[in-house]
């Protein structure tokens, strides 16, 4: 039986869906650090810092409605993972990041945030993507399809760089085994 969509509008409600299944959004995509500041803290935090299967750091960030700072916060970040690049991995020896693999800004929101989402994707931003959750609940198992609107998690496809919409599920019978994304 299908209900309903749930919409997590709170950050931990959205945060605790997401966190323990980020390898929904990307295969092997892990949490090592939550959360992260890496700039200025009157900007406020990154929600999480990830691995991605090839080692490379990922800067996980949620797209809440009313966010005014998330912009500027992943301009940071973007500049923070590139002025650090390779330190990284030695910095931070516990995540095993691997040396020489650049990072990535990861925006993560619901349709309530898709205007955001769009003032971040036109930041000049290096190696940004971005998607959004639409969470439901299946035999009361809570779940999300994905919908990316920056970027792609499908490297099968050549042209997935650039602004598409592609979906997939978050559940876990269904994650599907793809190669790191490529950078919008």
């Amino acid at each position: 039986m299908i209900r309903g969509p749930v919409l997590p509008k709170v950050r931990d409600s959205l945060w605790s869906l997401l966190a323990p299944r980020l390898d929904q959004l990307e295969s092997g995509l892990t949490l090592v650090h939550e959360p992260l500041e890496c700039g200025d803290a009157a900007l406020g935090v990154v929600d999480g810092l990830a691995r991605d299967a090839i080692g490379g750091p990922v800067a996980v960030m949620l797209a809440l409605e009313g966010d005014t700072l998330l912009p500027a916060r992943a301009l940071a970040a973007d500049r923070f993972l590139h002025r650090v690049g390779a330190a990284l991995a030695q910095a931070v020896p516990e995540a095993n990041f691997a040396h020489g693999v650049p990072g990535r800004v990861l925006v993560v929101g619901t349709e309530a945030s898709a205007g955001l989402i769009d003032e971040v994707c036109a930041l000049p931003l290096q190696s940004l993507m971005a998607c959004t959750l639409e969470p439901f609940r299946v035999d009361g198992v809570e779940r999300f399809a994905v919908r990316w609107v920056h970027g792609s998690s499908d490297a099968t496809d050549a042209s997935s760089a650039g602004r598409r919409a592609s979906t997939s599920t978050g559940d876990p019978a269904s994650a599907s085994s793809s190669a790191r994304p490529r950078a919008g």
